[in-house]
C-alpha cells in the first residue's frame, strides 16, 4: 500500500471527510496526512473536518498529535466518527463532537454489498459487487452465501445471512443481524445508535461483537454450541439462548 492510501479524503457537504485505514500503523496515517497537506495547502486551509477512524482505537496521545497537526494547519476538527466508544470519549474531551458511523451520512467505506438502494435481495453477491449507497430504513438484505476472511458487508438495514461468517469477515448493519450458521467474524448491529438491535446466530463465537455504540471482545467458551442472541442490557452486551417465543 502506498503511504498516501492510508487516508482517503473526500469532499462532503460539511467540509472534508478523512477516512483512516484500519490496517496501517498510526505513524503511516500521520505521514500520509502530512504528504497530502503539503501537496495542497490551500485546499486544506480552514476546512471543517470529519475524521472517520472506523475500528481503530485511538488513545489520548495519538488523538492529541492528530488534533494538533490538523489545527496547526488551520483545519477545524468538528466531528470524530468511530466504532470505539473509548476513542469517541477522547475526542469529546477535546470539544469535538463524536458519533458511531452513519451510512446515511455517507461516512462508512464498503467492500461487499449491494448496488442500489433499499433492495430485498435473495441472490448471492459476487466478490466484485460493491455497495455504493444505503438502504432505506427498515429494508433488509437476505444473503445466501458464506462470508470469508477479508470480506466486509455494510448495509443500512437488517441483515440475514444464510451461511457462515468466517473469522476475518465482518458485517456492519444499521439494524439487526441474523446469521443462520456459525458466526466467527466481527458483527456490529445497530451501528447508527440503535440500542434495541440484536445479533442472532446458530453458533455464536465471534471475534468481536458490537451493538449500537458498544463493542466488546467475545469470551472463549467450552459450552456446547447452541443458537444464541446478543442484545444490550443496562449498558452491556448480554448473550442468551435464542429461543422462539411461545404463542
Amino acid at each position: 500500500m502506498q503511504v498516501s492510501e492510508a487516508v482517503i479524503i473526500k469532499g462532503v457537504r460539511e467540509g472534508l471527510l478523512l477516512i483512516l485505514d484500519d490496517d496501517v500503523s498510526f505513524s503511516q496515517i500521520l505521514t500520509a496526512l502530512v504528504e497530502r497537506i503539503k501537496a495542497q495547502p490551500n485546499f486544506f486551509k480552514g476546512a471543517p473536518v470529519t475524521i472517520n477512524a472506523g475500528h481503530r482505537v485511538i488513545d489520548r496521545p495519538e488523538f492529541d498529535v492528530l488534533y494538533r497537526m490538523l489545527t496547526r494547519n488551520e483545519m477545524k476538527v468538528q466531528t470524530f466518527v468511530s466504532l470505539s466508544a473509548q476513542s469517541r470519549m477522547v475526542a469529546e474531551s477535546y470539544g469535538v463532537a463524536s458519533r458511531p458511523p452513519s451510512f446515511a451520512s455517507g461516512d462508512a467505506g464498503v467492500q461487499v454489498g449491494l448496488k442500489g438502494r433499499g433492495v430485498h435481495s435473495t441472490s448471492p453477491l459476487g466478490p466484485d459487487m460493491v455497495a455504493n449507497g444505503t438502504s432505506e430504513t427498515g429494508s433488509g438484505l437476505f444473503l445466501r452465501r458464506n462470508l470469508g476472511p477479508g470480506q466486509s458487508l455494510r448495509y443500512g438495514g437488517d441483515v440475514c445471512v444464510l451461511g457462515d461468517v468466517e473469522a476475518g469477515a465482518e458485517i456492519i448493519a444499521d439494524g439487526d443481524v441474523v446469521v443462520w450458521g456459525v458466526l466467527r467474524g466481527y458483527v456490529h448491529a445497530g451501528v447508527v445508535g440503535d440500542d434495541e438491535a440484536v445479533v442472532c446466530a446458530l453458533q455464536m463465537v465471534p471475534s468481536q461483537l458490537g451493538i449500537a455504540g458498544l463493542v466488546s471482545r467475545f469470551p472463549n467458551s467450552d459450552a456446547p454450541p447452541r443458537p444464541e442472541l446478543a442484545r444490550l442490557v443496562s449498558g452491556r452486551i448480554v448473550v442468551e439462548a435464542w429461543q422462539a417465543e411461545s404463542s
